[in-house]
Formats: C-alpha cells, structure tokens, sequence
C-alpha cells in the first residue's frame, strides 16, 4: 500500500481476487454474509446512495472484513453514519496525537504514557494504547466529522443479490474512497501539521 499524506483509504483488488472463496470476489462473499435484505426497509432505501455506501462500507472493512477490501490507513480509524436531521451521510475520522499537541498548560507537569507506535514498514503506522496500564497516559483522540451531503455518491441500482450487488457495492465503495482521500484528506494532513494539508 503506497500512503501519502492525503490518501487514507485505498481499495485493495488484488487481495479480493487472490483470496476469492467463490472464484470471483472475496468482498462479494462478505457482502452476501452480511444479509443485504435485512439492511435496508424497502427497496428505495436499497436504492439510496448514503443507505447504501454505509452498507457497502460496513461490509468491506474491519472488524467485518479483513485484511480489508476498503483498506484505511493504519494511523487512523474512519466511521459512516447518517445525519440526524436529513438522513444525509457524515464520515467520522478519528486521528490519535501525541498529547504534545495541547498546549502545555493543558498537559501534566511530568512525564506521561502517550499511543505507542507498531512499528512496521509503513509511514503512516498504527497507534496503540501503551501496555503499561500502571503508569498514567494521556491518549488524545481528535474526531472530524464531515457532511457528504453534497458528495456524488455511487447511486446503486438496488438489487441485493448476485453480480449486480458485487458490482454496486465495489463502484460505491471506490467511490467513497475517491471522494474522502479529494475532501478529507487534506483537513487530516492539516491536522496532523503536514504541508499537504488544508482546511478549505
């Protein structure tokens, strides 16, 4: 997986079609366990672009699937859920900082636990809580959450079963993949002080 400061998801196909139970599509099996009838109240709700991409989402990440087919970069965790108020789809991304961010007078005058780095090859490695339980840590957590109300979702076509559904839910999921690394990852890289970033 090749990250940069702004991607924070890529779509692994190869790993779908290497480990493909079904000969076809690892992530097609996921979504069939995952009982797409039940997920959705009508048929028009199947047919909805943020009912959908949460359905498609869900399927093809951790916990449910893994390795994922919607791979999210490793220093962070990102979550789909709908707007109370217009039913329209937010994107939560939780990025975990070393408490130096705060400013000091907001941080313990002695030395405290913060995440722990896995160490690994990649640039962008994940972020644990320390093993020491005995010792105090402070593990600061910033969430953004952004509105994809007015995002060009992946409209599906509503059939839930077959090709079709496989089909459907890979062309939503890159394309919410296309739209958060466009829309988001720039906002994280600013987060995270890089120079790729960018509150626009």
């Amino acid at each position: 997986m090749h990250w940069t400061p702004t991607t924070l998801v890529l779509i692994d196909e190869a790993t779908d079609r290497d480990r493909a139970s079904d000969g076809r599509s690892r992530y097609g099996v996921y979504l069939r366990q995952q009982e797409p009838k039940r997920w959705f109240m009508d048929e028009i709700e199947a047919r909805d672009p943020a009912a959908f991409a949460r359905f498609a989402w869900t399927a093809g990440t951790g916990p449910v699937m893994s390795p994922a087919y919607a791979v999210v970069r490793p220093d962070l965790d990102i979550r789909l859920t709908r707007a109370e108020e217009d039913g329209s789809l937010l994107v939560l991304i939780d990025v975990r900082l070393h408490h130096d961010a705060l400013d000091k007078k907001h941080r313990p005058p002695y030395q405290v636990a913060t995440w722990e780095t896995v160490h690994g090859s990649d640039d962008y490695p994940a972020r644990i809580e320390p093993e020491n339980e005995s010792k105090t840590a402070l593990l600061l957590t910033a969430t953004l959450r952004v509105s994809a109300a007015q995002w060009d979702l992946w409209e599906p076509s509503g059939e839930l079963e077959g090709e079709t559904l496989t089909d459907d839910a890979k062309s939503a999921v890159g394309r919410l993949a296309e739209l958060i690394n466009t829309h988001v990852g720039p906002k994280v890289a600013a987060l995270l002080d890089n120079e790729a970033g960018r509150w626009e």
